[in-house]
């Protein structure tokens, strides 16, 4: 499948996935605020897939593209059934600094996203710089983090078993992804022949941890 209808499909559903399994339970209004966090991060991301990402050609195969579909698609429907089985009500000062993890983590991840556009060309070919600039400057895979401030302030506003697992796998996964491109870089800037030196002090993923 082509990259770009992949993601736009992958994320479009998403954010449907999770309101229109609510419609068919009945619960009380305390749900909207996740709903509308829910929704604005996944058509956030169509947006983003559909305008703002460049990609380089390479399809998609059937098999990644239908487990990344099991994965959102899955925990957005199991998302919506926990807050029937459990409402899990946050403390107000709790959801409140859910509610600012959020909207920052929301905010860095498009702004990195848009400084990694800037480094591929029309056709979708990356340069072989570093990325730089904001966290940029401390860690190679700032989006990343970002991220997971997102999923775990969506945890703290909804506290339901689910949203805690969604959080978990989405950090377990990023680090993975973060450590492999680490790797990468360490090994293509590796200031011998010409090739510019990786900074001393970066991190993958955490500013000066990991």
């Amino acid at each position: 499948m082509p990259p770009r209808l992949h993601n736009a499909l992958s994320y479009s559903v998403a954010a449907l996935s999770l309101p229109l399994t609510l419609l068919q339970i009945d619960l009380p209004r305390s749900t909207n605020l996740a709903v509308a966090l829910w929704v604005f991060h996944f058509m956030r991301r169509t947006v983003e897939s559909l305008w703002v990402h460049r990609y380089s050609g390479r399809p998609v195969p059937w098999s990644d593209a239908l487990v990344e579909y099991l994965y959102y698609w899955g925990f957005g429907i199991w998302i919506a059934f926990s807050f029937s089985a459990s409402p899990g009500e946050s403390l107000p000062w709790l959801q409140a600094l859910g509610v600012v993890l959020v909207l920052v983590g929301e905010f860095g991840n498009a702004r990195a996203h848009w400084t990694l556009r800037q480094l591929r060309s029309q056709s979708g070919v990356a340069q072989r710089v570093l990325p730089q600039g904001g966290l940029f400057d401390l860690v190679d895979c700032p989006h990343y983090l970002f991220e997971i401030l997102s999923w775990l302030g969506f945890a703290m506003v909804t506290n339901v078993l689910a949203s805690w697992v969604f959080v978990a796998a989405v950090t377990g996964i990023l680090c993975f992804y973060a450590h492999s491109r680490h790797k990468r870089y360490l090994e293509e800037f590796d200031g011998r022949d010409g090739r510019p030196a990786y900074p001393a002090g970066r991190r993958a993923l955490v500013p000066g941890l990991f």
